[in-house]
């Protein structure tokens, strides 16, 4: 009798096994507990590292403010979760759209991962499936983004339907698969391909900006080869631990390979100045600052380079919540300023 993909052998428990088993047995015991404890540390973690870079500690407590905490972690949250749902997403579709197909499961052709036999095309079966689309996609991304950048998300859009359409006759000419089986494939691997693509835009903006400007003609061609050469590799990687291993294991390194993804592109390590500025609270450039007369009285002008009227412009908000606004001046000078002080803030809207 044929052996399908399904019939998979009753080995034992083995070391990764047990690893998912603990880690969800850890989850349901602790949920509750994480679920109150997590996010405010998580935020305050944030804030930390935030003020431990930039040189000072606001006046309060922190720990007073827990909706702060709350906002500034769901910011992170969010961020790591985008990474985490564009890892696990192109598994999940093509999974659950095609391979799980009856008719393509069934299909006395589909190859067998654990049939030693057909090993090599169980190979060639998910390589088609996963990880080649994947490649050939970024490759084309990679060169509307070198010939032309400004028709990039265009190109993230369209070109994962001929990449999908190719690869689904392949698959269903190489396979013996039912008549318009590519048809099913192309829809699951236009989704797969599309979060792709967004995965490497996002990538590449974040790593680009985080590259010092003196260094970027170095870095800019091992980047733009790179980027979609790991990510291809590592979702495909995702998409395998969903096939084989079903969606908690391929939850589990999603998640650990999009921490790795964020702290080297740059995701997660600007994450505090990134958090500060999206909630208001600093990291930004103020137009001009109007303090009032009393401050500019006993000698401070000569301190610090005021303009006419007692103001400061064009200058760097590192804080602006509690009793002290942090100023970064271009003299490259770290200001503390009574909050009572400021009468007027002006800063571009974004």
């Amino acid at each position: 009798m044929q052996q399908r993909w399904t019939d998979r052998p009753d080995d034992e428990t083995d070391l990764f096994d047990r690893l998912m088993a603990f880690s969800d047995t850890v989850l349901r015991r602790h949920i509750g507990r994480l679920i109150k404890i997590g996010p405010p540390l998580f935020g305050f973690a944030i804030f930390v590292l935030y003020f431990y870079r930039n040189g000072f500690y606001p006046s309060f407590d922190l720990f007073q403010f827990s909706s702060l905490l709350i906002a500034a972690a769901c910011i992170g949250f969010c961020f790591v979760g985008i990474l985490i749902v564009a890892l696990l997403v192109p598994g999940l579709s093509i999974f659950h759209q095609f391979m799980d197909n009856k008719a393509v499961k069934e299909n006395p052709h589909y190859p067998c991962p654990y049939d030693e036999a057909k090993r090599g095309n169980w190979v060639l079966f998910v390589s088609l499936a996963y990880v080649l689309p994947y490649l050939l996609t970024g490759a084309l991304l990679l060169t509307v983004t070198v010939l032309s950048p400004r028709d990039f998300l265009k190109a993230m859009l369209v070109l994962p339907i001929p990449v999908s359409l190719v690869f689904g006759i392949v698959l269903q000419q190489r396979f013996g698969l039912k008549t318009f089986s590519f048809l099913t494939y192309m829809w699951a691997a236009y989704i797969a391909l599309v979060c792709v693509g967004g995965l490497m835009a996002l990538i590449l903006v974040q790593s680009y900006t985080l590259i010092d400007a003196q260094h970027r003609d170095a870095w800019e061609w091992p980047l733009l080869l790179g980027v979609p050469i790991v990510l291809a590799i590592v979702t495909g990687v995702c998409s395998l631990l969903h096939h084989l291993a079903g969606f908690n294991p391929s939850l589990h390194f999603s998640t650990f390979f999009a921490v790795i993804i964020g702290g080297y592109s740059g995701i997660l390590t600007n994450l505090p100045e990134t958090t500060v500025k999206k909630l208001g609270l600093g990291n930004y450039k103020a137009t001009s600052i109007i303090l009032s007369p009393e401050y500019c009285e006993g000698g401070v002008q000569t301190r610090i380079a005021l303009k006419d009227g007692c103001a400061l412009d064009d200058v760097h908000v590192v804080w602006s919540l509690g009793e002290n606004i942090t100023l970064r001046l271009p003299e490259k000078q770290l200001v503390q300023i009574p909050a009572h002080f400021v009468r007027t803030m002006i800063r571009k809207a974004e």
